[in-house]
């Protein structure tokens, strides 16, 4: 699997962060991770994956990433 962040966006009632992921059993898509005023609620559009799913292109993409100390 190949994750990685396509876009991040904010304005008066929502910042959010699109997240672009490819797999070879599972094709491809899109993760929306949005946080909404004023009750700052957390939505994740998975394109109907699921919650282990978004969790495993989260840790890939995490995985891929180069860490700064």
């Amino acid at each position: 699997m190949d994750a990685k962040i396509l876009g991040i966006y904010a304005n008066e009632t929502q910042v959010g962060i699109k997240i672009g992921w490819c797999d070879n059993e599972r094709g491809f898509g899109e993760i929306l991770i949005t946080r909404n005023n004023p009750r700052f609620d957390i939505v994740i559009d998975s394109e109907t994956m699921g919650k282990d799913f978004v969790k495993e292109v989260l840790n890939k993409l995490v995985d891929n990433a180069r860490l700064v100390d």
